[in-house]
């Protein structure tokens, strides 16, 4: 569930930051406008999941190219800029030194590295999973790491300490960059850059919900909710249920932290960017260990995708992602904690009201799932993985470990 929170949160927040600033458009501190570029954000993207994949799947196909290209543009901004009116940072700030800032992005760094296997849950409409999925997750890490790293060199390289802010940095260093070396052009571009910006955010979040509401169906089916959250739709393949309950998920929590944070972008875009991480990280806490489960209970079934290394590469694996998923989640949950900026405000909401919103929302997804569990017993299904054969196999005798 998480997944809608982030597309009506995070995602439409940087949106409304990036037209405001490319478009020299007035979304900015205006609620109403704000919301509905939110709302339309939202249901444009529910509206290409409800779509099938099969007509659908350029828009994770152009999104990746949009971004890739805007990230050259960017860089080539960057590059010419500091050549002709020289740098206003330091690529020094690439590596911070300093512990709160090393903790405060911990939890963006893993939640960046974590949700590669929902593309598994498409595998049924590739013609070859096995080979596309792994060189999918390969190229998706080589992108995730540029789309790291050349705004963050663009931002500090070009932007001066007092200019910073994370929910619009990258957009104030384009900007900046395209006035000094575009000159008059550079109204034109920055409309064509707001709606390059836009489209990517879109389909970054349209791709998550392809595979998180694929795999809710799924699991409603299976036993892990409301067996009519499993409906897939007869004309689009797609499970259109779910696909509208994300929707009203990401519209409901858009009101919600509208509500809670005064319609300020930076708290809002804080707020909800810490409640997806620490949601999504908190999920994997009790995922990873299931692989040590499965292959000691069920050792000798076939697997399409396999982590190497035997025993021992699947205890180190699940040895290093425990310690950052557990450490995304605490950091995500109490921001600063361990540091000099624990007791402080946290963007511009209190700290008291930033932890209520928090740990009553997460409260919320915790009863919603108990409730799910709850309603899913009466048609759950208790078998085990199917051989190739089809044959079911026997768990393995316990050993006691």
């Amino acid at each position: 569930m998480s997944n809608p929170i982030w597309l009506g949160g995070t995602l439409a927040a940087t949106s409304i930051a990036a037209l405001d600033a490319l478009w020299g458009s007035s979304f900015s501190g205006n609620q109403f406008a704000e919301t509905v570029i939110g709302i339309l954000f939202i249901w444009v993207a529910v509206t290409m999941n409800i779509l099938s994949l099969r007509y659908m799947k350029w828009v994770p196909n152009l999104g990746a190219i949009i971004r890739l290209a805007l990230l050259a543009f960017f860089a080539i901004l960057v590059v010419t800029s500091g050549i002709q009116h020289g740098f206003h940072g330091s690529i020094g700030g690439f590596f911070p030194t300093d512990t709160t800032i090393l903790i405060g992005v911990i939890g963006v760094i893993v939640f960046q590295w974590i949700g590669f296997e929902l593309q598994t849950n498409a595998s049924e409409e590739m013609e070859n999973p096995q080979k596309d999925i792994p060189l999918a997750v390969y190229i998706s890490g080589v992108i995730s790491f540029l789309a790291y790293a050349i705004p963050i060199a663009g931002v500090i390289l070009i932007l001066s300490t007092d200019q910073l802010s994370n929910v619009a940095g990258f957009v104030a260093a384009y900007q900046y960059a395209s006035s000094s070396v575009l000159g008059g052009a550079a109204p034109f571009f920055n409309h064509l850059a707001g709606l390059a910006m836009v489209f990517v955010l879109l389909s970054s979040g349209t791709t998550w919900l392809m595979g998180s509401d694929r795999l809710m169906a799924i699991g409603a089916l299976a036993g892990s909710g409301p067996k009519q959250l499993g409906y897939f739709s007869s004309r689009f393949g797609t499970p259109i249920v779910v696909n509208v309950l994300s929707g009203i998920i990401s519209t409901i929590f858009l009101f919600i932290t509208f509500f809670v944070t005064g319609g300020g972008l930076h708290g809002y875009f804080a707020a909800v960017l810490g409640l997806v991480i620490s949601t999504t990280t908190f999920s994997y806490v009790l995922i990873f260990p299931a692989l040590l489960t499965l292959r000691r209970k069920y050792p000798n079934v076939k697997r399409p995708f396999v982590v190497p290394g035997g025993n021992a590469g699947a205890w180190i694996c699940v040895i290093l992602t425990m310690f950052w998923v557990v450490a995304a989640t605490v950091f995500s949950l109490w921001p600063g904690l361990l540091t000099s900026t624990w007791s402080a405000d946290y963007n511009g909401v209190s700290r008291s009201t930033f932890e209520i919103y928090t740990f009553i929302t997460v409260a919320f997804l915790i009863a919603v799932a108990v409730v799910f569990w709850a309603v899913g017993r009466g048609h759950a299904i208790h078998t085990g993985p199917v051989m190739g054969s089809g044959v079911m196999p026997q768990a393995a005798p316990a050993t006691g470990d």
